[in-house]
């Protein structure tokens, strides 16, 4: 919950295609941060396709039809910047934290990987991998472990309860998601 106090410095505006922006302007430092959530993790997930939301996040770093793959790390870092993404259960995020004069070339790149991401074969197959790697490499950490236990039990009786459903990502199921 948000605090009256923090409420006021907090913009919220819903554009005319839906997208929500909110705004919160702190001038402690000569930075911007830039977030896109999309409201799409696991628990949206059936068996036969576990692990595709974190499998898509990877995708939409590799370019865009109007911003080649190393140029979006380029952009990025020459703003001086660090940019990342992540999947949970309700959410696939992706960020990026820039000199304060780089938010329109930031804003310009999130337009662009929500309209105009490339799912190359290549990096389809490499993906893939690197996806289904990290997932088996978290199934031998306690601390994942007890985190997708405890979120379970917490959600089970959820409108959609959550439960860890075993990382299945088959060639033939990314075929029709956009490699090819």
């Amino acid at each position: 919950m948000i605090r009256p106090r923090a409420r006021a410095w907090i913009k919220a505006t819903r554009l005319p295609n839906g997208l929500t922006v909110i705004l919160r302007e702190m001038r402690h430092a000569p930075v911007v941060s830039v977030w896109c959530w999309y409201r799409v993790g696991s628990r949206d997930e059936r068996p036969g396709i576990t692990g595709i939301s974190h499998w898509v996040e990877h995708m939409n770093f590799k370019g865009t039809r109007s911003i080649r793959k190393d140029d979006v790390t380029r952009l990025v870092e020459l703003a001086g910047g660090t940019w990342n993404g992540y999947t949970w259960l309700d959410v696939t995020s992706y960020f990026e934290t820039v000199q304060s004069d780089a938010l329109e070339a930031m804003l310009r790149l999130e337009a662009s990987r929500m309209t105009e991401c490339l799912y190359s074969r290549t990096e389809v197959d490499r993906e893939r991998t690197v996806v289904i790697s990290e997932l088996q490499g978290s199934e031998n950490d306690p601390r994942t472990y007890l985190d997708k236990e405890v979120t379970g039990t917490a959600l089970q009786h959820a409108r959609r309860p959550v439960r860890p459903l075993p990382p299945v990502l088959r060639p033939e199921q990314l075929d029709s998601c956009g490699g090819g």
